[in-house]
């Protein structure tokens, strides 16, 4: 029988507890600890006929954080506490931590370089309460991403939704929406208000792209890479008609983009071999094309952006207050992470629009 389970099973324990004096003297001191934590739990819960995770999730229901009592995210806190098996103590730091807010380091989540082991002050406790925070971390309901449920639940400044994905509270009292882009490869670009800034030819222009140079090598459509490497490679093909064609629909996908003429540029320079050959710089194809997307959802949507870095942990954060501070980070202090666009769409996904990440380096 797990661990866990003896945990929840009350009346188990009780037989567990008369049976002690019978183990061997060589049991180890951590199985030891473990059965002291679950009797000492139990006995305590015991006396009001509740589980450790139900006397947990009564103690987190009295916090007042709208959050953790929305959709009863205490259960979810106390279900991963007593799964992760943390102490009294560890669970009462933490439960103290959320009362006083005092549970996130403000500072570093509003950092443009940070991490989710800085955010918040207990992590690091012992390896029982880093899972604790990294099974939170990974509870992602629909629409929503890795992090924001963690974030919302651990402070009474951080609510979901509001102004942004996220909305924070200043210490002044002024409210900061937030906007959470986060996720292993990126956040997405596209949404219906995007959508709307697609000129109304788009389809056309990308029907007649296929109609002159054939079908994709991928059923998903003709990506910037594929054009540049394998289209404007090929014999018979005139490269700089292409790349043309391939800016007429970029301009309907990006319309007054600032970044059009630094594309053209680059795919010429990237099949000449001038150019760089992996996205980390502004030079290339890639890079240049996540910006657009980037920049075209700024525009649209002028906030504050948290990018989250979840394909590895500890998750990296970036808090940005605006497009320029990217554009004036990126290649010194913040790097970018590009998935595969593809420019003329045959999936009918509007996969022209990349998941993009922006990271500390």
């Amino acid at each position: 029988m797990r661990f866990k389970e003896l945990m929840e099973d009350i009346e188990r324990i009780r037989t567990l507890q008369n049976r002690l004096a019978a183990l061997p003297e060589n049991v180890s001191d951590r199985l030891l600890d473990k059965i002291e934590r679950a009797l000492k739990l139990a006995h305590r819960s015991d006396k009001k006929g509740k589980t450790p995770t139900v006397a947990t999730a009564n103690t987190l229901s009295k916090v007042d954080d709208p959050d953790l009592q929305r959709g009863k995210f205490y259960r979810l806190v106390a279900k991963n506490m007593i799964g992760n098996e943390l102490t009294p103590q560890e669970i009462g730091s933490i439960v103290r931590a959320i009362r006083s807010d005092k549970a996130v380091n403000f500072e570093e989540l509003m950092s443009p370089s940070s991490d989710f082991t800085k955010i918040f002050p207990q992590y690091g406790m012992s390896p029982r309460v880093d899972e604790f925070f990294q099974d939170i971390f990974n509870y992602v309901p629909q629409r929503v991403g890795p992090g924001e449920i963690l974030l919302c639940i651990m402070s009474k400044r951080i609510t979901k939704g509001g102004k942004g994905d996220l909305t924070i509270s200043k210490l002044n009292g002024e409210e900061v929406g937030v906007e959470v882009k986060g996720g292993k490869t990126g956040g997405r670009t596209k949404d219906g208000d995007v959508f709307k800034q697609q000129a109304s030819n788009l389809r056309q222009l990308q029907k007649e792209f296929v109609g002159r140079y054939g079908a994709a090598p991928k059923d998903t459509g003709w990506s910037p890479d594929a054009i540049v490497k394998l289209l404007m490679n090929k014999p018979g093909v005139d490269p700089k008609k292409v790349v043309d064609d391939t800016m007429a629909v970029f301009n309907a996908i990006f319309p007054k983009s600032p970044y059009a003429g630094k594309i053209k540029n680059a795919m010429l320079a990237q099949r000449s071999g001038a150019g760089q050959t992996q996205h980390t710089t502004l030079d290339n194809v890639r890079a240049l094309y996540g910006m657009a997307a980037l920049e075209l959802y700024y525009r649209i949507k002028p906030q504050h952006y948290l990018f989250i870095r979840a394909g590895s942990w500890p998750a990296k954060t970036s808090f940005v207050d605006s497009f320029e501070d990217v554009k004036t980070g990126l290649g010194k202090t913040l790097g970018i992470s590009v998935s595969i666009p593809y420019i003329v769409d045959a999936s009918g996904n509007n996969e022209e629009y990349p998941k993009v990440g922006i990271y500390s380096l």
